[in-house]
């Protein structure tokens, strides 16, 4: 069943009025029921995308509600936790609401015009907010995910594979992606979150700061 445009009017009221937040991420989830094939299923890969046949009934149906909640939800996320008065518990139902939203956009992402890695512009504000509220996990799940979809964007038309210990393919072997600065600030901004992640959350993990020191190696082409 099609989600009614007027459920779509009332959570778009209602994050305008940032007032009726407890139980949102809920009313937002099924509303998103549509995409459930897609995005709640275990084995979910934000880094496979579907093919258009298969999402463009969804996107004509949830495009403009999902960009009119992806102006909304960021702004309602500037404040830091360090200030005095912040709902913590409020935050992280938006932010979850931020993750779901953003996720639903990429799953229609190939049935949208402009760059191929537009979305994932949107998807590194994601981050970086999950990283401001000090959920560094989530923000360092979020911040690989990032980097291997857009290696996977670029190199679709490659013959050969990327190897595992390779996150980010280099520049020169991108076309003129490899030459957008706007891609390659995207790509910059997000490897700092993750080393700010990894640190701030003082990791025990000896492979994510092997993972840091081989992706500080892999951005050095992209930085110009």
């Amino acid at each position: 069943m099609n989600s009614a445009p007027s459920d779509g009017a009332a959570l778009i009221a209602a994050l305008e009025s940032s007032q009726d937040v407890p139980g949102l991420y809920q009313r937002f989830s099924s509303f998103f029921r549509p995409f459930g094939e897609f995005v709640f299923l275990e084995n979910y890969d934000p880094r496979e995308l579907p093919s258009k046949e298969k999402i463009r009934p969804i996107a004509r149906q949830f495009h403009q509600f999902l960009c009119k909640a992806l102006k909304l939800i960021p702004d309602l996320l500037k404040r830091s936790p360090s200030e005095e008065g912040v709902d913590e518990e409020r935050a992280a139902e938006l932010l979850g609401i931020y993750r779901l939203t953003i996720h639903c956009l990429l799953c229609i992402a190939p049935c949208l015009a402009g760059q191929p890695y537009s979305v994932h512009l949107q998807w590194g504000q994601l981050v970086r907010r999950l990283e401001s509220w000090g959920m560094y996990s989530d923000a360092e799940e979020e911040g690989f995910d990032i980097l291997e979809s857009i290696s996977a964007v670029l190199l679709a038309s490659k013959v050969t594979s990327k190897p595992p210990a390779v996150f980010l393919p280099d520049p020169s072997v991108v076309g003129s992606a490899g030459e957008d600065p706007q891609l390659a600030c995207l790509i910059t901004e997000v490897v700092i979150v993750l080393t700010n992640c990894i640190f701030k959350s003082q990791s025990k993990d000896n492979g994510a700061y092997e993972r840091l020191l081989e992706l500080a190696k892999q951005v050095k082409p992209w930085l110009g």
